[in-house]
């Protein structure tokens, strides 16, 4: 998780996949890793690895949705904020 947020700030969005598979591998039940993947791949246009991620993360939290997401955040700054929920939006994460 360390490494993934500072990456996505700084919209290098195919190393936040890297680190998230390599993540998701050690311990797929931990949710938070699914949602930096989700924003990720939103950015990359990778619909149908978003779209997979999406169903994992929502097979873990049902209820997740861009605006819990931002409720929820770590984030501090507006444009982290917009740029984290524009990920998931275009990954198709329902508002």
């Amino acid at each position: 998780m360390a490494a993934m947020l500072p990456r996505l700030i700084l919209r290098q969005h195919e190393i936040v996949v890297e680190i998230s598979n390599r993540a998701v591998t050690l311990n797929p039940g931990f949710s938070p890793t699914y949602k930096w993947l989700l924003a990720a791949h939103g950015h990359l246009g990778n619909t149908g690895d978003a779209a997979s991620a999406r169903q994992h993360l929502l097979a873990l939290e049902p209820d997740f949705t861009v605006r819990s997401a931002i409720a929820r955040s770590a984030l501090t700054r507006q444009a982290d904020i917009d740029h984290y929920a524009e990920g998931l939006r275009r990954a198709g994460l329902p508002e």
